[in-house]
C-alpha cells in the first residue's frame, strides 16, 4: 500500500532526529496517531528499503545505515 509521502516524512525525521528510537507496532501507531494496518504497512516498507531494521523482539530500529545518515 503507497502511503502518503508526508506521513513517510515525519516518520523518517523522527528517526532521524531521535537515533535511539526504538518502538513497537502498538507504540508507533499511537506516537504517529495512525490505524494499525496503515502503521504495519509504513514500517515493513522502511524496513524492505532499510531505513529501519526490526528487531527479534519487535522493535523497529533504525538501521546501521540510517544511524550513519546523520
Amino acid at each position: 500500500m503507497k502511503q502518503p509521502e508526508s506521513l513517510v516524512a515525519r516518520v523518517r525525521a523522527e528517526y532521524l532526529e531521535m537515533l535511539g528510537l526504538r518502538v513497537t507496532l502498538a507504540h508507533a501507531c499511537r506516537l504517529w496517531q495512525i490505524h494499525a494496518a496503515t502503521c504495519e504497512s509504513l514500517l515493513d516498507d522502511l524496513v524492505r528499503e532499510g531505513f529501519l531494521s526490526k528487531t527479534h523482539s519487535g522493535f523497529f530500529v533504525a538501521s546501521s545505515g540510517t544511524r550513519r545518515r546523520r
